[in-house]
């Protein structure tokens, strides 16, 4: 397994990325039904996927595909 950073958040608590584009902000929104709703705020120019889309895809382009604009 790989080391990882692991934070606990309550409900509306939030922690901050900060990458060469800017900021990004996710915060635990609410907790529906025994599902985490993340909610993210980032530039447009950086692109948030669920990893399941992007499982085994190695080409970036593939990646900005899935993505969308």
């Amino acid at each position: 397994m790989l080391d990882m950073l692991a934070l606990t958040r309550k409900l509306d608590q939030s922690v901050v990325l900060y990458t060469s584009n800017g900021e990004i902000t996710v915060t635990l929104s609410e907790n529906k039904h025994g599902c985490l709703v993340l909610a993210f705020d980032a530039p447009d120019a950086v692109k948030i996927l669920r990893s399941e889309l992007i499982d085994g895809i190695e080409d970036i382009e593939v990646v900005d595909a899935v993505a969308g604009p």
